[in-house]
């Protein structure tokens, strides 16, 4: 099966969540150890408002902020003018710097990728002789909303209207396999997982949540009138399988980290 890994972002909806979103990322930023660092770079940099932060730590520190999302770069673009950021054009599987990096980081990206392996054995490639690599990304795959797409997506009568799509969530290998990788290039590793707990209003807002993300590449591949009709028939399927608490619906939002370094 062909997996579709990108669709058109649309920065608005995606920044609705901001803060929910943003606390993995400064979650991660926490754990990387102190040393001099001059470039950076932040590998599916989005919007670049959480990559124009990096420079509270490091204010001396040159970024470039690398998306292949025309949308997101142009938000970036429009919001964020500083000097010492530049906001680039580049496939995060291929793209190459014009120097070695003192840290990448990546927070939310690398699972979008082709093959995720390959993709971050790369970047090591990328780094300096004593740089640092900060990766984090979603790990959901198990939560009952996330459930609900990918098995509505194997469904005979989607899976004819997808052309083999298959759920992007469903990649994600063990946090150790990651890790192994890593160690085998020659770094150290702290690898771990948090489960965050995010209170949602309703139903609508996990909708809402993950047609941002995951359930992009799925609306981008079907025509209008089956994106609504998807739409509604995955709202009904989450709405049987959450159960309400008495201030809203709380969403799971697992994640994983690795900070690895030479």
């Amino acid at each position: 099966m062909t997996k579709i890994a990108t669709h058109t972002w649309n920065p608005g909806e995606y920044d609705r969540f901001k803060v929910e979103r943003s606390q993995p990322f400064f979650d991660l930023v926490a754990r990387i150890p102190e040393r001099p660092i001059e470039h950076i770079v932040d590998m599916g940099c989005g919007t670049g408002t959480l990559t124009a932060t990096l420079l509270n730590r490091w204010p001396t520190a040159h970024i470039s902020g690398v998306d292949q999302s025309q949308s997101m770069l142009a938000e970036a673009r429009a919001g964020i003018s500083n000097s010492q950021i530049t906001f680039v054009d580049g496939d995060m599987e291929s793209w190459q710097p014009n120097h070695p990096v003192d840290l990448l980081i990546s927070n939310a990206a690398l699972q979008w990728a082709t093959d995720d392996v390959k993709t971050l054995g790369g970047w090591v490639s990328l780094l300096s002789a004593h740089a640092i690599l900060a990766v984090q990304m979603p790990n959901n795959g198990s939560s009952e909303a996330y459930r609900v797409h990918s098995r509505m997506v194997r469904e005979l009568e989607w899976q004819s209207k997808l052309n083999g799509l298959r759920p992007n969530s469903e990649d994600r290998k063990p946090v150790a396999t990651y890790a192994e990788l890593l160690l085998d290039h020659g770094l150290q590793v702290s690898a771990w997982e948090t489960y965050y707990q995010i209170r949602l209003a309703d139903v609508a807002d996990i909708v809402t949540w993950m047609r941002s993300t995951v359930m992009g590449p799925t609306l981008a591949a079907l025509a209008p009138e089956d994106q609504a009709r998807f739409l509604d028939e995955f709202t009904l399927q989450v709405e049987r399988v959450t159960e309400p608490g008495r201030h809203g619906v709380w969403f799971p939002f697992r994640r994983m980290f690795l900070v690895a370094w030479r």
